[in-house]
């Protein structure tokens, strides 16, 4: 919990800089790459405990002023809450999550320093679940030591640019977390 707390802390330092951003566009042949953090989990609905706070990493290239494709990764950890099944057995279970995905957006960038943006993605979840129940129990529940599957989903974005480099962004969208913040930069 305290690294988690602290990297909240950190993003939060990093935004509060006035760096004058001088009228930034984001425009063609720009890559940016960005790190995020997770702050609504996809299984927050499972009352678990987080074990590590989703992370993502993405790069984006603008292949047009208005058009990005790129890459995308991120990973989660939880524990799921602890649960008593029929027969009396106390359960424990660790969820483990990995994300890998590629994606486009459809960007408004005539707003200095913002950029506006949505778009598709099309990935492989690499789910890995640790459960200390019987193999028959989970099997009957449907929980799969490992579940991968190909996932397509979508996300909606705003970029604000702290500098002709630094951008902070905020994302929506089924990934990782179905909130992210995080930091970019222009590479």
């Amino acid at each position: 919990m305290k690294t988690q707390l602290f990297l909240i802390i950190a993003i939060i330092f990093t935004f509060s800089f006035n760096t004058q951003a001088q009228n930034r566009i984001f425009k063609k042949k720009q890559i940016d790459a960005q790190l995020g953090l997770g702050v609504l989990p996809t299984y927050f609905m499972d009352d678990g405990k987080t074990e590590m706070i989703p992370i993502t990493a993405n790069i984006d290239y603008f292949i047009h002023d208005v058009f990005t494709v790129g890459i995308s990764f991120g990973y989660s950890a939880y524990n799921a809450k602890e649960e008593i099944e029929s027969d009396g057995i106390l359960v424990h279970r660790k969820n483990q999550t990995a994300v890998v995905a590629i994606r486009s957006a459809a960007h408004i960038t005539r707003i200095d320093n913002w950029d506006f943006y949505g778009g598709f993605q099309a990935g492989y979840h690499f789910i890995k679940i640790n459960s200390d129940a019987p193999a028959d129990m989970d099997i009957q529940r449907g929980i799969k030591p490992q579940n991968n599957a190909f996932v397509l989903g979508g996300h909606l974005g705003a970029k604000y640019a702290f500098s002709k480099k630094i951008h902070a962004f905020t994302e929506i969208g089924f990934d990782i977390s179905i909130l992210k913040l995080g930091i970019g930069m222009k590479i």
